[in-house]
């Protein structure tokens, strides 16, 4: 009777540390979505978690998008072959708001730390002309950037600091 307790207490240990999802870097995809999830699977679970969001246009010329609000942040997903694939996520800030910039930028830094581990890459790149910060997952690779130096963005007048976030599936 106890070498069978012991048996399933190991069990089922090892099925919790092993079940998709549960541990953040080994997860196939971001946050809850999974990069084999359809557009219409990634809305249906917007929708259950509350989340308003824009379904895009059928036919517009970038392909299948969902738009959103959420983290803080603008995001946007794209689709290729029916799956998730790409995750983008904006925020700006205006001349007057450089601190507020800086602390989300290293309160999201430092969140995924702890989530992820030590990012890869973790310096400014003279070629993006801003902060890059990097991880590497095992399925999911997240590229942070921030452009901490005043610009003024033509598509966004009166921005001066962008946070940029690209995150997209690993391929082997």
């Amino acid at each position: 009777m106890h070498r069978l307790l012991v048996f399933l207490v190991v069990v089922c240990t090892l099925g919790i540390s092993f079940t998709p999802g549960k541990d953040p870097v080994d997860f196939n995809g971001w946050e809850y979505m999974e990069w084999t999830w359809s557009k219409e699977k990634v809305e249906a679970a917007l929708d259950k978690r509350g989340i308003l969001y824009n379904a895009g246009l059928p036919n517009q010329k970038s392909g299948p998008t969902t738009s959103y609000y959420d983290y803080g942040m603008d995001i946007r997903l794209g689709y290729d072959a029916g799956h998730l694939y790409d995750i983008q996520q904006y925020r700006f800030y205006r001349i007057s708001e450089k601190k507020q910039a800086d602390k989300f930028y290293k309160k999201r830094k430092e969140k995924w730390i702890k989530k992820y581990g030590m990012p890869v890459v973790d310096a400014y790149s003279e070629v993006e002309k801003c902060n890059v910060t990097k991880w590497e997952l095992k399925y999911t690779e997240i590229n942070m950037y921030y452009d901490d130096k005043y610009i003024e963005y033509t598509q966004f007048p009166g921005e001066a600091y962008r946070i940029y976030i690209h995150i997209t599936q690993r391929w082997f």
